[in-house]
């Protein structure tokens, strides 16, 4: 009886407690990318990272661009980046999607930069 007891007081820890990864793929891909290179500009948003492949400003037409997100936290060395969260760009940030297109654009002042998501390896 004891040993029922035990094992049912046990079960729950290993479904809520041994069963969260969600987050850790795109918290190493985000780790690897910073170790690389600590001055990385780079984001996370619906569970991809995101690095920006042009730093020069472009324009687009907002009236194209579909809102998807905004930047909520800024991240600090030792941390763990999470969610909405950014390296360089500011809190506020706004962020946009061409409808069919795999590119993210952060509002800046001076226009758009855009970036890719980057997977694992």
């Amino acid at each position: 009886m004891e040993r029922i007891i035990g094992f049912v007081l046990l079960l729950p820890l290993f479904f809520f407690g041994g069963c969260s990864t969600e987050g850790s793929t795109e918290q190493s891909i985000a780790h690897d990318e910073l170790k690389n290179n600590p001055e990385v500009d780079l984001f996370i948003l619906n569970h991809s990272v995101y690095k920006i492949t042009n730093t020069d400003a472009v324009y687009m037409d907002e009236d194209e661009l579909t809102l998807i997100g905004e930047i909520e936290r800024v991240y600090e060395e030792g941390k763990e980046l999470g969610e909405n969260m950014a390296t360089l760009l500011p809190v506020g940030t706004t962020l946009f999607q061409l409808e069919g297109e795999p590119i993210i654009y952060a509002k800046i002042e001076q226009g758009y930069l855009s970036y890719e998501s980057i997977s694992e390896g």
